[in-house]
Formats: C-alpha cells, structure tokens, sequence
C-alpha cells in the first residue's frame, strides 16, 4: 500500500512533493520463508529502472530479511528533510533508501516524465 497526504493520480506530483510518504508491506500468507520474501522482492526489482543502481542497498536490505507470519510488515517511510527509513516488523532498521520508495512510485503511477525530479 502506498499513502500520500492527499491522493493524486500524477506521478510526477506522487515523486517531487516534499511531503511525508509510507510503503507498507503486509505479510497475508500463514507463513512466509525468508526464501520467498527475497525471491519476491529481487523478481520485482529487476523491472526498476534504477536496479543497477541500488543493488547495494538491496543487498543490505535483503540480509535483514528473515521468515515472515501472517499480519508482519514491512514499511518505508519518507519523511521531508529526514529521508527514508526502513521498519521491518515494528524494528526501525535502516535509512536512506529513497530509491527503493523512489521507483516503487513510479511503477505505481506509471512512468516518470522526463521533466520529472530524479527522487525524492
């Protein structure tokens, strides 16, 4: 699930506002093994266009990640000025990985125009 403040349909608006955003990952399987999360997030980050560039945090994501149950989270939150952070069962886990929210909005919203910021 990805939140704004105020819903917009524009990509572009959801990518450059300077405004607080959430990614949230609910686990809705019974069990979840630490395998199928990670093959389920690199399956999908292969589409980002940024995937080169953010392997290393992938990495590091992706070494943090552990078997999963039924109503766990994973959650990215952008705040304005701060970055983004990532929680990972109710355990704040890292931050700065604004790329990841980044191209997770734009597959959300469709592509970025080319006059589009870079992130966010």
């Amino acid at each position: 699930m990805f939140k704004l403040p105020a819903h917009t349909s524009d990509a572009a608006h959801a990518i450059e506002d300077d405004v607080p955003k959430r990614i949230e990952m609910r686990f809705i399987y019974k069990h979840v093994t630490r395998q199928q999360a990670v093959d389920a997030l690199q399956w999908r980050l292969v589409e980002s266009p940024a995937a080169a560039s953010i392997q290393d945090q992938v990495q590091l994501f992706v070494s943090w990640l552990g078997d999963f149950e039924r109503g766990d989270q994973i959650v990215f939150d952008y705040v304005p000025g701060k970055g983004t952070s990532v929680t990972l069962k109710g355990e704040s886990i890292a931050e700065e990985f604004q790329q990841i929210v980044s191209d997770y909005v734009a597959r959300t919203y469709g592509k970025r125009e080319e006059t589009a910021a870079a992130s966010l």
